[in-house]
């Protein structure tokens, strides 16, 4: 069963709204900083306040169960904050969203990759993982992961480029809750969370990556249109 699609299903509002605290940004200044054919050493980090979290949500009132349900998803809740952290690594995420940066900024502006600042760029590239996230609610299972790319000129300091890009992947269609009434919202969210510990640590880590490669392509679309709005003027 693959584990991703980027049109897998569409993923309901509640569930994407629990992405919603993802910044964006987008600075473009290139019209200004003409950087085309330029020297460039590419860099990749996690953000000091990179963020990595799990949400299983239960919500349901007024019966034994109910409360059974509630504790249950914070036990689970945590159980999966640990096997997060275990699969995640910060590092591959950040080369997968990096990619797609270094590849469009060779394809549209013919920067020219050097390996150090020995070798004198003009130009930093900088590519930031800034979170890696899951949710799992009676809506749905899905990963998150958001990175921001920036291009840096060394005389000035001025940002002369930058995007903000979070890519969410759906990684399921939960059965339980396209019955309605018929089963509780309680019971559809343990389900999901259940999908997620069904993965294991290694097939996480892929899915995680293979975001962060889209996430990175989204940020090189986002150049490439740029790129083609500076020579329409």
């Amino acid at each position: 069963m693959p584990l991703l699609s980027r049109s897998s299903f569409l993923l309901p509002a509640v569930l994407l709204a629990a992405f919603a605290a993802a910044g964006c940004g987008h600075t473009n200044k290139l019209a200004q900083y003409p950087i085309a054919g330029k020297r460039a050493v590419y860099r990749t980090t996690i953000s000091g306040s990179a963020s990595s979290w799990v949400t299983v949500q239960s919500p349901v009132k007024g019966t034994v169960g109910a409360v059974a349900a509630t504790i249950g998803s914070v036990i689970m809740g945590d159980q999966a904050q640990r096997k997060l952290d275990r699969a995640a690594d910060p590092d591959t995420i950040g080369q997968a969203i990096a990619r797609g940066m270094k590849q469009s900024s060779a394809d549209y502006l013919s920067l020219r990759a050097v390996e150090s600042l020995d070798e004198d760029p003009e130009l930093i590239v900088e590519t930031d993982v800034k979170s890696y996230r899951i949710v799992s609610n009676s809506y749905g299972l899905a990963v998150s992961v958001e990175g921001n790319s920036r291009i840096i000129d060394r005389s000035t300091g001025i940002v002369v480029w930058e995007n903000d890009e979070t890519h969410v992947v759906p990684l399921s269609q939960t059965w339980i809750a396209s019955a309605g009434g018929r089963i509780g919202s309680s019971a559809a969210g343990i389900f999901n969370a259940a999908k997620l510990f069904a993965l294991s640590e290694e097939e996480l880590r892929e899915v995680l990556t293979q975001a962060g490669r889209v996430a990175g392509e989204e940020i090189g679309e986002t150049l490439r249109e740029d790129v083609a709005e500076l020579h329409e003027h």
